[in-house]
């Protein structure tokens, strides 16, 4: 099986986990490819990528850290196993004593996927997002200054409102 990782690095026990799942994966035969931005607590065996070619490699992404962590890289095509490296997490409830166990179990086929949507967003124009998916919501603002814009909203080709205000959320049911 093939793992990813994501990891907080401000986390404590973020460079404790990732070489435990890393020694882990080495010793059942797994191969771990890690986001290039964890260079610097990541082993030698593990593969380092960019964010972007990170989701097209991997069968299951492990989130150290916290919600945030699991939010901000939550991929549209592959299962994520939160583990939480702080106190309290409503996404990541698996706790790093955990981790042995739950990486066991995935390799074993003996988990269930909880399916949760996800908003794909596309702005007509000159800006562009690095990710397009959101698991949790969907800001549009004017930046940092408080502004009136005008917002066009269309859900799968279907033209919904057009108003001007200073912002639009949009939210899953996990956000």
């Amino acid at each position: 099986m093939r793992f990813g990782i994501v990891a907080n690095q401000k986390r404590p026990g973020a460079r404790d986990a990732v070489n435990t799942l890393a020694q882990w994966a080495s010793e059942n035969g797994h191969e771990v490819t890690a986001s290039d931005d964890l260079s610097t607590i990541t082993p030698v065996s593990v593969k380092l990528v960019t964010g972007n070619e990170l989701t097209r490699q991997i069968d299951v992404l492990v989130s150290m850290g916290g919600d945030g962590t699991l939010l901000a890289a939550a991929p549209a095509e592959v299962p994520v196993l939160g583990i939480n490296l702080g106190s309290l997490g409503f996404l990541t409830q698996q706790p790093a004593r955990d981790l042995l166990k739950a990486l066991g179990a995935i390799a074993d086929g003996n988990f269930t996927i909880e399916s949760r949507m996800i908003l794909k967003t596309e702005i007509r124009g000159e800006t562009t997002l690095d990710s397009p998916y959101s698991l949790n919501d969907v800001v549009i603002n004017n930046g940092p200054v408080s502004r009136i814009i005008s917002i066009q909203l269309t859900v799968n080709g279907e033209s919904i409102v057009t108003y001007r205000a200073d912002g639009l959320i949009i939210a899953t049911p996990t956000g």
